[in-house]
């Protein structure tokens, strides 16, 4: 084995000092195949519009595929005047070494090679590769399941998987297609293994994630409960809550996206692999989290309507809806055509690529945009909640309900900016950060919106008659005819001025 080690090392250092001279020498493309080996270059002068693409039939495979994206090609100009891109094929090296063994720290142990050996060189102009620009694409009939993407370690002599993503598809008709994303360029092929290696960081975030969504799941039920109780307890009472106004309705709307996105994203993991159905979920997660925001903004509008206007904000509830539920349809519609792999990622699962512009315009620039319009509209009826005083029961009723949204807002929002993060620096701190804090998201909204809410402690925790709670909502009057009144001074004073 050690020999057969060491002979694959020759191999693949002489053939690729081979493509290093090609690199240097020539001036166009040109496939050259031959009984143990095919070679193909491709000369690029000018910075390309196109992604660039080496195709080799196979007898082994139905189709492998070289992508090599136009934003590396772009980086590539930018150093190097002309660009030479090397791929070879080693067609007998896996009759070799039949069975291989990874790197001792990746304990994969003994498996079957089942691809050729896939090459690929170019000039020493660039340092650094984007993510997904580089894709190797095997296309084979198996009934396996289990493969793994590797590459061929100079250093070590073995395989090894650090550096190298894998994706699996299953296609019609039998058909497997494996898709390694590598983030250097260096000798690569594909290896059948029953016991995939996971990162420990991976497993771990993996139990966080399943524990946090856990209990975010039974704090929105509860929520739910409260709610519906509420509502059950006061529905014939003169002073019911979901008349006074539309905030439980709203927080209700909420807490439904909200569930269902964890739902969502605590199982979105068991349609990784398949494109159909991975896509369909990554667009509903979308969705449902940019509706969770929605439904913030909905709740802000009605806050300062209700504040500005002496208005239950009955004639605002038809708006209210289409906007909390309406919100994300234009996002999704708009960013789903960009490309037909947006919602196909090998790192994130079954959500947006980690392209930086994709993230902004799909996610990240519309819940900024809705957070800032929240953030004018909370402050704006914290203003007016201040110059009425707070002695009123309701006032002080309304500024609980702000601060606390303007605490949930954040703790809601920050997970996502995280996720950035940690997507393309590849962090274990952003890791964790991320799945613990989107996870625990039902908890926070349990904790702030109805453990916090007095009305639900009168009518749910403390189980009191709506009869001994009847005085609470009287001052209500009080708080709407001081909002009118100082409606009326702020317009008198506006027309003065004019």
């Amino acid at each position: 084995m050690a020999g057969n080690r060491t002979t694959l090392t020759s191999l693949v250092s002489n053939f690729e000092l081979f493509s290093i001279v090609i690199n240097q020498s020539v001036r166009m493309d040109n496939t050259i195949s031959m009984e143990n080996l095919a070679l193909s270059y491709k000369h690029i002068v000018k910075p390309s519009s196109n992604d660039l693409l080496f195709q080799i039939d196979n007898s082994n495979y139905t189709i492998m595929n070289v992508k090599i994206s136009e934003d590396l090609i772009r980086k590539a100009n930018e150093s190097c005047n002309e660009i030479v891109f090397t791929s070879i094929i080693f067609k007998t090296i896996k009759d070799l070494m039949p069975y291989v063994n990874l790197n001792k720290s990746e304990e994969i142990g003994n498996v079957p090679l089942i691809s050729d050996v896939l090459s690929i060189n170019t000039k020493n102009c660039i340092n650094i590769i984007p993510p997904n620009s580089i894709q190797i694409e095997y296309t084979l009939k198996s009934n396996d399941t289990k493969f793994v993407c590797a590459f061929w370690n100079l250093t070590t002599n073995t395989w090894s998987i650090q550096g190298v993503r894998t994706r699996i598809e299953y296609l019609s008709y039998g058909n497997v297609k494996i898709i390694c994303t590598p983030t250097h360029l260096t000798t690569f092929a594909i290896l059948l293994t029953s016991n995939i290696p996971t990162k420990p960081d991976i497993i771990l975030q993996t139990a966080l994630s399943s524990v946090a969504c856990s209990f975010s799941i039974v704090s929105l039920l509860a929520s739910l409960i409260c709610f519906i109780t509420l509502y059950i307890r006061t529905r014939d009472s003169s002073e019911n809550p979901f008349k006074q106004d539309n905030i439980f309705t709203i927080h209700i709307n909420q807490c439904i996206a909200l569930l269902f996105a964890i739902l969502i994203f605590l199982f979105s993991s068991l349609a990784i692999g398949y494109r159909v159905p991975c896509s369909i979920i990554a667009g509903i997660q979308q969705y449902l989290w940019i509706s969770v925001f929605g439904w913030f903004l909905c709740e802000s509008i009605a806050i300062a309507w209700k504040i500005r206007f002496w208005d239950r904000g009955q004639r605002l509830w038809p708006f209210l809806v289409p906007l909390g539920w309406g919100l994300p349809f234009p996002v999704v519609i708009i960013t789903v055509p960009i490309t037909h792999d947006f919602y196909v990622d090998p790192d994130l699962g079954c959500w947006v690529t980690n392209t930086s512009q994709l993230q902004l315009i799909s996610f990240i620039l519309p819940i900024l945009l809705i957070i800032s319009v929240n953030i004018f509209l909370y402050i704006y009826s914290l203003v007016i909640i201040h110059r009425i005083k707070e002695r009123l029961e309701s006032g002080r009723r309304a500024r609980k309900i702000i601060i606390g949204s303007l605490i949930l807002l954040p703790l809601s929002a920050v997970p996502w900016i995280i996720g950035v993060f940690y997507v393309n620096k590849d962090t274990a701190v952003f890791g964790y950060m991320f799945v613990i804090l989107v996870g625990i998201q039902g908890v926070f909204f349990f904790i702030i919106q109805v453990a916090r809410s007095t009305v639900i402690q009168d009518y749910v925790f403390k189980w009191k008659d709506p009869d001994e709670v009847h005085s609470k909502f009287e001052k209500l009057q009080t708080f709407q005819s001081s909002t009118q009144e100082l409606a009326m001074e702020q317009d008198d004073e506006t027309t003065s001025k004019l």
